[in-house]
Protein backbone atom coordinates (compact mmCIF):
# COMPACT_ATOMS: atom_id res chain seq x y z
CA UNK A 1 0.00 0.00 0.00
CA UNK A 2 2.88 2.54 0.79
CA UNK A 3 4.09 1.34 -2.65
CA UNK A 4 1.19 2.71 -4.44
CA UNK A 5 1.21 6.61 -2.50
CA UNK A 6 4.67 6.38 -3.53
CA UNK A 7 4.13 5.78 -7.20
CA UNK A 8 0.96 8.70 -7.11
CA UNK A 9 2.92 11.32 -5.89
CA UNK A 10 3.88 14.03 -8.94
CA UNK A 11 7.02 16.03 -7.77
CA UNK A 12 7.67 19.24 -8.94
CA UNK A 13 9.13 22.01 -9.50
CA UNK A 14 5.81 23.80 -9.40
CA UNK A 15 5.41 27.42 -11.58
CA UNK A 16 4.81 30.08 -8.59
CA UNK A 17 1.06 31.42 -9.29
CA UNK A 18 1.43 35.21 -8.61
CA UNK A 19 -1.33 36.50 -6.68
CA UNK A 20 -2.65 40.15 -7.46
CA UNK A 21 -2.06 42.28 -4.29
CA UNK A 22 -4.76 44.76 -3.24
CA UNK A 23 -2.27 47.36 -4.01
CA UNK A 24 -1.80 46.12 -7.37
CA UNK A 25 -5.13 46.38 -8.22
CA UNK A 26 -5.78 49.31 -7.12
CA UNK A 27 -2.90 50.84 -9.04
CA UNK A 28 -4.26 49.04 -12.14
CA UNK A 29 -7.78 50.21 -11.45
CA UNK A 30 -6.05 53.92 -11.03
CA UNK A 31 -4.84 53.72 -14.23
CA UNK A 32 -7.09 52.47 -16.39
CA UNK A 33 -9.85 55.78 -14.92
CA UNK A 34 -7.20 57.99 -15.68
CA UNK A 35 -6.84 56.75 -19.12
CA UNK A 36 -10.77 56.88 -19.44
CA UNK A 37 -10.38 60.31 -18.17
CA UNK A 38 -8.22 61.07 -20.96
CA UNK A 39 -10.03 59.41 -23.16
CA UNK A 40 -13.26 60.87 -22.77
CA UNK A 41 -11.79 64.21 -22.57
CA UNK A 42 -10.46 63.77 -25.65
CA UNK A 43 -13.90 62.60 -27.08
CA UNK A 44 -15.34 65.96 -26.00
CA UNK A 45 -13.18 68.03 -26.98
CA UNK A 46 -13.46 66.67 -30.39
CA UNK A 47 -17.20 67.26 -29.96
CA UNK A 48 -17.11 70.80 -29.18
CA UNK A 49 -14.66 71.55 -32.39
CA UNK A 50 -17.18 69.72 -34.28
CA UNK A 51 -20.11 72.01 -32.92
CA UNK A 52 -17.78 74.71 -33.15
CA UNK A 53 -17.41 74.25 -36.64
CA UNK A 54 -21.02 74.07 -37.43
CA UNK A 55 -21.76 77.78 -35.40
CA UNK A 56 -23.00 75.73 -32.32
CA UNK A 57 -21.17 77.80 -29.72
CA UNK A 58 -21.25 75.73 -26.45
CA UNK A 59 -21.05 78.94 -24.08
CA UNK A 60 -24.98 79.60 -23.58
CA UNK A 61 -25.82 78.37 -20.09
CA UNK A 62 -27.87 76.10 -21.13
CA UNK A 63 -25.58 74.45 -23.75
CA UNK A 64 -22.82 74.11 -20.57
CA UNK A 65 -25.51 72.00 -18.69
CA UNK A 66 -25.75 69.54 -21.66
CA UNK A 67 -22.27 69.45 -21.94
CA UNK A 68 -22.19 68.01 -18.42
CA UNK A 69 -24.52 65.21 -19.02
CA UNK A 70 -22.68 64.60 -21.97
CA UNK A 71 -19.48 64.54 -20.25
CA UNK A 72 -20.91 62.08 -17.38
CA UNK A 73 -22.92 59.54 -19.95
CA UNK A 74 -19.60 59.35 -22.27
CA UNK A 75 -17.61 58.76 -19.23
CA UNK A 76 -19.95 56.19 -18.63
CA UNK A 77 -19.47 54.65 -21.66
CA UNK A 78 -15.71 54.43 -21.50
CA UNK A 79 -15.86 53.10 -17.80
CA UNK A 80 -18.26 50.38 -18.89
CA UNK A 81 -16.12 49.63 -21.81
CA UNK A 82 -13.25 48.95 -19.58
CA UNK A 83 -15.87 46.87 -17.63
CA UNK A 84 -15.34 49.76 -14.80
CA UNK A 85 -18.88 50.63 -12.94
CA UNK A 86 -20.33 53.75 -13.38
CA UNK A 87 -23.26 55.46 -12.28
CA UNK A 88 -24.77 56.79 -15.20
CA UNK A 89 -24.59 52.85 -16.56
CA UNK A 90 -27.59 52.67 -14.65
CA UNK A 91 -29.79 55.34 -16.40
CA UNK A 92 -28.36 53.60 -19.72
CA UNK A 93 -29.34 50.84 -18.53
CA UNK A 94 -33.23 51.34 -17.52
CA UNK A 95 -33.92 53.66 -20.31
CA UNK A 96 -32.03 52.66 -23.55
CA UNK A 97 -32.84 49.24 -25.06
CA UNK A 98 -31.08 47.44 -27.70
CA UNK A 99 -32.64 45.63 -30.59
CA UNK A 100 -31.16 44.19 -33.89
CA UNK A 101 -33.11 44.68 -36.61
CA UNK A 102 -33.68 41.60 -39.60
CA UNK A 103 -30.93 42.84 -41.57
CA UNK A 104 -28.64 42.60 -38.09
CA UNK A 105 -28.05 45.71 -37.72
CA UNK A 106 -27.94 47.06 -34.02
CA UNK A 107 -30.14 50.04 -33.44
CA UNK A 108 -30.75 51.74 -29.60
CA UNK A 109 -34.30 53.08 -28.57
CA UNK A 110 -34.56 55.74 -25.62
CA UNK A 111 -37.31 54.96 -24.06
CA UNK A 112 -38.86 58.84 -24.20
CA UNK A 113 -42.06 58.20 -22.46
CA UNK A 114 -40.53 56.40 -19.08
CA UNK A 115 -37.29 58.86 -19.10
CA UNK A 116 -40.57 61.36 -19.10
CA UNK A 117 -42.23 59.76 -16.33
CA UNK A 118 -39.01 59.70 -14.40
CA UNK A 119 -37.93 63.55 -14.86
CA UNK A 120 -41.46 64.13 -13.83
CA UNK A 121 -41.34 61.96 -10.53
CA UNK A 122 -38.16 63.36 -9.55
CA UNK A 123 -39.10 67.04 -10.15
CA UNK A 124 -42.04 66.37 -8.22
CA UNK A 125 -39.82 64.77 -5.43
CA UNK A 126 -37.79 68.29 -5.36
CA UNK A 127 -40.58 70.35 -5.53
CA UNK A 128 -41.50 68.25 -1.76
CA UNK A 129 -38.15 68.62 -0.56
CA UNK A 130 -38.01 72.21 -1.17
CA UNK A 131 -41.58 72.63 1.04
Amino acid sequence: MEEDIENNVIKGPWKKLHVKQPEDIEAELEMKMEFAEDLTQELIVHMVQMCNDNKITISDGKLINDLGMIIEFTKGMVYRGMEIPYPTQNIVDRFVDVAKDSDGATHTDVNMEHLSRFIELFMLEDDNDSS
